[in-house]
C-alpha cells in the first residue's frame, strides 16, 4: 500500500531526504565535470511489491550500513546512471539500454562514491556516524531484494544538460530513528482555535533546490575544483613481519622494470601512462599513453 508523506521543512525526515540530494548531486556532479540540479519530489510510505512493479527494467542501486541496520536503494533509468558512468570512463556520455558486466562495475565505481559522500554531513547534522556504501547493482525484474517490511520512498526532480530527468531514494523506515525526534513548533498544548492563521510551514516540494541552481549549465563554476593528481612507478606487497624491520638502507623492490612507463592518477584512479622527465631541477611526467576504456573498467573490476 502507497501512501503519500506530507513533510514540511522542519521535519528531520525531509531534512535528511535534502541533505542526500544535495551530497548525491554535488559528488556525481563532481564526478562526471558537469553540474547536477536537484530538487525534491514526492515522499512516500511503500511496500516491496509497489516499488518492484512501478520500477521494473530500470537500475536498482542497493546500499547499506550493517552498523545501524539502514538499508536502501537508488533507482534510476538505466540510459541515464549508465551514461555517468560512461562520462567518468572519459566517454562520450552515451547511455545503454542494459546493464552488461563492465557497464555494471562502472556504475557501481560512481555510485559507490556518491552515495559514500553523504556519511559526513550527515554526521554534521546528526551527531551520528553513518557508513553507508554500496553492496551490488542489477536491473529491477519481478522482485526487490530487500528484506524490509516498512521503506520510505523519496523521488528526486534532477537536471542534466538541460534535460529533466529523475531518480528515487528508498530506504528503510529505521533511518528515522537515527535522525531522532522532530523539535516541537509550540511550547505548550494550550491551542487557541481563533487564531486567523495556523502557525505552521506549508510545504513546498518544488522549492528545495541544492545551493548551486544557479549554475545554468555554466561548467566553468567548476573549473576551480582542486582534484589529487599523482603518479605511480609501482608497488608490491610485503609481510608485516617485513614491513616493520624496515629501516634506513633498505630496498623495496617495486613490480615494475626500470624502462616501464610510470601512471598518472586522477583521484587514485589511473588515466594515463607516460615517462618521467626532469623539468627546471622538478620531476615530471610526459604522458605517452591514454589508457583505453576497456581497461578502466578492468581495474574497477579487480580493484
Amino acid at each position: 500500500m502507497k501512501k503519500q508523506l506530507q513533510l514540511n521543512r522542519n521535519n528531520k525526515l525531509h531534512t535528511f531526504f535534502d541533505m542526500f540530494g544535495e551530497a548525491f548531486s554535488n559528488s556525481v556532479g563532481t564526478i562526471i565535470g558537469k553540474p547536477l540540479i536537484y530538487e525534491l519530489n514526492n515522499t512516500f510510505e511503500s511496500d516491496i511489491d509497489d516499488i518492484a512493479k512501478e520500477n521494473k527494467g530500470k537500475a536498482g542501486i542497493y546500499f547499506n550500513d550493517a552498523q545501524n541496520s539502514i538499508t536502501g536503494l537508488l533507482i534510476f533509468d538505466i540510459k541515464l546512471i549508465t551514461a555517468f558512468a560512461d562520462i567518468m570512463l572519459m566517454g562520450e556520455g552515451n547511455g545503454v539500454e542494459e546493464l552488461d558486466p563492465e557497464i555494471t562495475d562502472a556504475v557501481k565505481e560512481l555510485s559507490s562514491q556518491a552515495v559514500s559522500s553523504v556519511n559526513v554531513p550527515f554526521q554534521e547534522k546528526f551527531g551520528v556516524k553513518l557508513s553507508l556504501e554500496v553492496v551490488k547493482v542489477e536491473k529491477i525484474e519481478d522482485t526487490i531484494n530487500l528484506q524490509i517490511a516498512e521503506l520510505i520512498t523519496q523521488d528526486y526532480n534532477i537536471t542534466y544538460n538541460n534535460n529533466n530527468e529523475s531518480f528515487t531514494l528508498v530506504i528503510s523506515k529505521t533511518i528515522e530513528k537515527l535522525l531522532g525526534k522532530d523539535e516541537e513548533n509550540v511550547e505548550n498544548n494550550d491551542f487557541d482555535f481563533e487564531d486567523d492563521e495556523p502557525d505552521f510551514e506549508a510545504v513546498d516540494f518544488k522549492s528545495s533546490k541544492n545551493s548551486g541552481q544557479n549554475y545554468d549549465g555554466n561548467i566553468e563554476m567548476l573549473l576551480d575544483v582542486e582534484i589529487p593528481v599523482s603518479v605511480r612507478i609501482g608497488s608490491t606487497k610485503m609481510f608485516l613481519k617485513d614491513i616493520v624491520n624496515i629501516g634506513p638502507g633498505n630496498i623495496v623492490e617495486l613490480d615494475n622494470y626500470a624502462d616501464e612507463p610510470v601512471e598518472l592518477l586522477i583521484n587514485n584512479k589511473p588515466i594515463a601512462r607516460g615517462e618521467v622527465v626532469i623539468v627546471d631541477g622538478f620531476f615530471g611526467i610526459r604522458i605517452k599513453e591514454i589508457i583505453s576504456r576497456e581497461e578502466r573498467l578492468k581495474k574497477l573490476r579487480d580493484s
